[in-house]
């Protein structure tokens, strides 16, 4: 799938994300805070996890299509180990660089790849899955959900069904 660039030349998916992301200006199209969701699910599962094995053993995260890091930053601020996964190398820059500068690039372990043919190694399973705005097919996610350790969690945020490329500028 392509989109178009500056002068109307068609340019891949992941070089128009790319090149936004190396935007100083519009590198976070969908903002840098975390969706107060993949928020609210992660501290369920850590108090469920408190509650249940009374300790506060870190959870395994899997950010697809992680971008910017918005929600891979939030999760590790929470203690949670967090594999992020996207294909713009420079958005791994971003994340990186934020971690760092936040003292949590420890818990981050940024992954350069595309979403829809990526696995992890080792049968790794996560505590949390967060597809957020992730524009794949339905398969991908489907397929992701395999990824979960038993009692894991899916956070899935999507756009309206007639509104695949975000609500209208009016709307906040």
């Amino acid at each position: 799938a392509g989109s178009y660039g500056s002068g109307g030349v068609v340019m891949s998916n992941q070089n128009m994300w790319e090149a936004r992301y190396r935007d100083k200006v519009g590198h976070t199209p969908d903002g840098v805070s975390p969706h107060p969701m993949v928020l609210e699910e992660a501290q369920a599962m850590l108090e469920r996890k408190r509650h249940n094995d009374g300790v506060s053993e870190p959870l395994n995260a899997l950010d697809l299509g992680s971008g910017a890091g918005r929600h891979a930053l939030a999760l590790a601020g929470l203690g949670v180990t967090v594999t992020a996964v996207d294909f713009a190398a420079s958005a791994h820059e971003l994340v990186q660089r934020d971690a760092a500068a936040q003292g949590l690039a420890d818990r981050i372990r940024p992954v350069v790849a595309d979403v829809s043919s990526w696995q992890p190694t080792d049968r790794e399973v996560f505590d949390i899955l967060v597809a957020s705005y992730l524009h794949i097919d339905l398969s991908v996610l489907v397929n992701s959900a395999d990824l979960l350790a038993p009692g894991g969690r899916l956070v899935w945020i999507a756009h309206a069904p007639d509104s695949p490329h975000g609500p209208p500028p009016e709307v906040v």
